[in-house]
């Protein structure tokens, strides 16, 4: 939302929360978690003023599952730039493991869990828009257990030039 007035920001801000909103109620009758962005850090986010673009929001997700089991992890997008990202370039992916500790998304991506499937989703969304989806976790039989991190990182692609890391949330799963 780069050349967005403050009033415009804290109207998509308001935007945002209320949709997330919804989201949260629909998770919470599902028995799952969520987490979302602070309002700060929503506001500083559309305004341009921290991270790329889009960016994840929130995040619903099934918090305990037995082995063999599916689990779900839907996250929510934002998009506040004025152009959108095609399904073509803007992906999910999905994996197992301490990611999140490593600084460096290039080794990060090296800090996997091979014992739980990898996942890769294509994504869209609209300018100045949202856009979710859902990964369904397949948990693998015989798995000991306790709490496992995933992660899940906004990534783009190019077929020139660069893409990268848009944004990246870890989440725990429960392995009863």
């Amino acid at each position: 939302m780069a050349g967005k007035s403050e009033e415009e920001i804290r109207a998509a801000a308001e935007r945002v929360k209320q949709q997330l909103d919804f989201y949260e109620a629909e998770a919470k009758a599902r028995g799952e978690r969520f987490e979302r962005l602070d309002e700060e850090t929503l506001l500083r986010k559309l305004a341009g003023d921290e991270a790329n673009t889009p960016f994840i929001s929130g995040a619903a997700w099934s918090s305990s599952v037995p082995p063999g089991g599916t689990a779900n992890f839907r996250v929510f997008i934002q998009n506040p730039d004025a152009w959108s990202y095609s399904g073509n370039f803007l992906y999910g992916y999905l994996f197992f493991g301490p990611a999140n500790l490593v600084q460096s998304t290039d080794l990060s991506l090296t800090a996997v869990d091979t014992r739980f499937p990898r996942y890769l989703h294509r994504l869209g969304v609209p300018a100045g828009g949202s856009a979710d989806t859902t990964f369904t976790i397949v948990v693998p039989a015989g798995l000991a257990p306790g709490v496992y991190v995933a992660n899940c990182y906004l990534v783009m692609f190019a077929w020139y030039g660069s893409g990268g890391l848009a944004d990246r949330v870890a989440f725990d799963m429960t392995v009863l």
